[in-house]
C-alpha cells in the first residue's frame, strides 16, 4: 500500500547564533570533503582512507527583505571591525522529519553579494563549521 507524505517548507528552522533565519527561500549544506578516498594498489587491492574532516559550508538564501540580512551583515562587520571572528552555534532541524544538523563553532565567511532589479531579489550569506554534527533522516 502506497503512503502519500507531504513537506512544509516553513517546518525548517535554521538557527544562527541563537537567532531564527526569517524568510529563508533556501539551504544548502556541502561538506568540506568526502568521508572517504580510496586508492587502487598497483595489484589491484585497495585501501579505503576515511576523512576526519566534519567541515561544512551552509549556504542560506534569505529573501532580499529579510530583516535576518541586517543581523548578517552587522556580524561580518563587526568582525571587520574587530580583526576577529566571533563563532558561534548553528543548528538546521527539519521539523517535517528527522534531519538535525548543528556545530558548536560557526561563523559567517564575509558579505551576500547584492544585485538589484525590477523585482525584489535574495541574499545568499555562507555559514562556515568546522565540526558539523550530522543526521540526515527521512520524514516521520
Amino acid at each position: 500500500m502506497s503512503q502519500t507524505m507531504q513537506f512544509n517548507p516553513k517546518k525548517v528552522a535554521l538557527v544562527y547564533g541563537g537567532i531564527p533565519a526569517l524568510h529563508v527561500e533556501g539551504i544548502k549544506v556541502t561538506p568540506s570533503a568526502p568521508m572517504t578516498t580510496s586508492t587502487v594498489l598497483i595489484d589491484g587491492s585497495e585501501v579505503v582512507n576515511v576523512s576526519n574532516d566534519n567541515s561544512a559550508e551552509i549556504e542560506v538564501t534569505l529573501a532580499q527583505a529579510s530583516a535576518t540580512n541586517n543581523i548578517y551583515s552587522a556580524d561580518v562587520t563587526a568582525a571587520k571591525v574587530l580583526g576577529t571572528i566571533v563563532f558561534k552555534p548553528f543548528l538546521l532541524k527539519d521539523l517535517n522529519g528527522t534531519t538535525l544538523m548543528s556545530a558548536d563553532q560557526s561563523y559567517l565567511t564575509g558579505y551576500s553579494d547584492v544585485e538589484f532589479g525590477k523585482d525584489s531579489g535574495t541574499r545568499v550569506w555562507k555559514i562556515r563549521c568546522s565540526s558539523l554534527k550530522t543526521v540526515i533522516g527521512g520524514h516521520l
